[in-house]
């Protein structure tokens, strides 16, 4: 029942922002602080889809507030990076942050934005950090960020750092559409390798 009381406040802010009520700022920001996660949720996915004036003010004033719940946290980050003009700058600062979780959303989020910057802002946090926790994570969300840069950056990770970690790269790098620039890349890389469980692994997985 919570649930789905929670789904009928989404949809009533929803209903203000298709009428565009004057009563939509109000009613976005209490249910950004909504008691159940499901309704800030869909309070972040209504005002980014509002597309109005406030919308990045009441996104970014959520995410330095924070909330429990990291899939929150992730439409909330979700709703600035689709916004024009997305300062991906700010969702950077949350890389770092001590929850791996809103972390690990953050780097999505960034992924998401589809922008070169965010390439070189999650690359440099896995850099900081290239055999801590999150290293998959940012490796994945790297892959996911679709850029040329992201690809030759995990080509390079895969061709010379340690096996463990090469082969998190090469693994990310299955989330990437560009296949054959990944195998023309890094099979050059590894064409005079002579390691080879790095070569195996690489050619069971983009083997033509």
């Amino acid at each position: 029942l919570e649930d789905k009381a929670a789904e009928l406040r989404v949809e009533c802010l929803l209903a203000l922002v298709e009428r565009r009520a004057p009563r939509f700022l109000e009613t976005a920001i209490d249910l950004l602080f909504d008691p159940v996660a499901a309704a800030r949720g869909g309070a972040a996915r209504a005002i980014a889809g509002a597309a109005r004036p406030e919308a990045p003010l009441l996104l970014r004033m959520k995410a330095q507030m924070g909330d429990e719940s990291s899939e929150v946290m992730g439409e909330v980050f979700s709703g600035i990076v689709a916004l024009p003009d997305t300062d991906i700058e700010f969702l950077g600062r949350f890389l770092d942050g001590p929850d791996a979780s809103v972390a690990g959303e953050a780097a999505f989020a960034l992924a998401e934005s589809r922008q070169q910057e965010a390439v070189g802002l999650i690359l440099a946090r896995w850099q900081r950090a290239p055999h801590g926790a999150m290293s998959t994570t940012f490796l994945t969300a790297l892959a996911l960020c679709r850029h040329d840069e992201a690809v030759d950056a995990l080509c390079e990770i895969a061709a010379t750092q340690e096996l463990e970690v090469a082969k998190q790269a090469m693994s990310a790098l299955q989330q990437t559409p560009n296949t054959a620039r990944v195998t023309q890349v890094l099979g050059k890389k590894l064409r005079d390798c002579m390691q080879a469980e790095r070569v195996r692994y690489f050619e069971e997985r983009f083997a033509q």
